[in-house]
This record gives C-alpha cells, structure tokens and sequence, in this order.
C-alpha cells in the first residue's frame, strides 16, 4: 500500500511538472523581456541627462584657459549669437595627461559643453553641419592645426555602442550612421529607410553576422 500510494504521489508531481512546465517557461520570457526593456528606458533616461550638452572635439589644450571663452570663438565663427549666460559649465572632459606640454602636437581632451537652451544647443549643430571644414585656424588658436568638430554628446553605453554601429556599417558597406537627439541611426543607402539602433542584438539583427 506504502509503495503504491509513493508511486501515486511520484506521479502526481511529475503530472502536476509537466502541467506547470510551459507556464513557467512563458513567465520567465515575459520577465527577461520586461527586464530588458526596463534596461532601455533607464538608459534613454541617462541620454536625455544630455540633452542640452556638445561635446567640441579638436580644440588645443592650454593651461590655465578660459573653456567659455572658447566656446564663444567657436560660436562665433558659427555665426551663432552665445551669451554667456547660455552657458551652464564647460570643461574638459577625461584624464590630465601627465606628459602634457603645452604648445605640443598632444591630442587635446574633448570640452564638454552644457547650455542653457536646447534651441542654442541646435543652432551650434546645425552651424557645425554647414561649416564642415572649421579648423583652429579660422579660431586663430595656436598650435597645430586642427580640424575642430562639434557633436551631440552621448551617454557611456550609447558612445560604446555608437562606435561598434559605426565600425559595422562601414565593413558592411552601408552608407549612413549617424545619432539625432541622442538616438542612433542607420540607413543602407539612399532611399532606403532608416533603422533606429537601441542596443547591440539590433546591431547584429541589421547588418547579420560577421562574415569569416
């Protein structure tokens, strides 16, 4: 009686296992997924952290500089009108290099830029956009010269992955990347429509894998 009424109860779990199993399965995707998409939305918050900020690449590093002034020369030659008071802080962002010495061919840090307005932020972009050649001469910077960029700036992850997007669509020949309001953007070619990258499976789900 023991031995039957133990192989009842075996049965009944292994049933009562095999009933739940799926269950269990689907309930686990819906928390991967939604743990996920909770990823995405705190890093799409950490962007629009961002939203007011450029980052100018490109300009020389001096001691003891005045990164606000810099940033009206560089507004200016933008044709752009920048107050001071649009500026909320601009610094150089990164590490001091220990073998910096000023007035030598050294790779400048980015200046970080955060303004007061999203409207003054554009105008920048967009002046950047249509003078593409800016250079520190026409900034009569002195020092090597060097072309002088200005960009949205990018939270960690979305700069991380960026880079990776760039790289990729490059060695698969496709013709535009590029990031808008901290969004990143692809497109094959003319024509074609564009594909918003969010995280690294889209990046692999649009341009396929790595061919040996």
């Amino acid at each position: 009686m023991i031995s039957l009424s133990l192989r009842s109860s075996s049965s009944l779990v292994m049933d009562a296992s095999t009933r739940w199993k799926p269950e269990c399965l689907v309930l686990r995707l819906v928390v991967v997924a939604t743990v996920a998409e909770l990823r995405i939305q705190l890093r799409e918050r950490d962007q629009d952290l961002l939203r007011n900020d450029i980052g100018i690449i490109g300009l020389p590093e001096v001691r003891e500089e005045s990164t606000c002034h810099l940033v009206q020369v560089v507004a200016v030659k933008l044709g752009v009108k920048l107050d001071m008071r649009d500026i909320v802080h601009a610094e150089r962002i990164g590490a001091v290099r220990r073998n910096f010495i000023e007035g030598n061919d050294n790779r400048p840090r980015i200046l970080s830029v955060r303004l007061a307005r999203r409207s003054v932020r554009d105008a920048l972009l967009k002046g950047a956009r249509v003078r593409r050649n800016l250079s520190t001469t026409d900034l009569d910077v002195p020092g090597p010269v060097r072309n002088v960029y200005l960009n949205e700036r990018l939270s960690a992850y979305n700069r991380k992955l960026f880079g990776t997007t760039r790289q990729k669509g490059k060695d698969k020949g496709w013709k535009y990347v590029w990031t808008k309001d901290g969004r990143i953007y692809i497109r094959r070619g003319d024509g074609t429509p564009a594909l918003r990258i969010r995280v690294q499976a889209d990046v692999e789900k649009h341009f396929g894998p790595d061919t040996v």
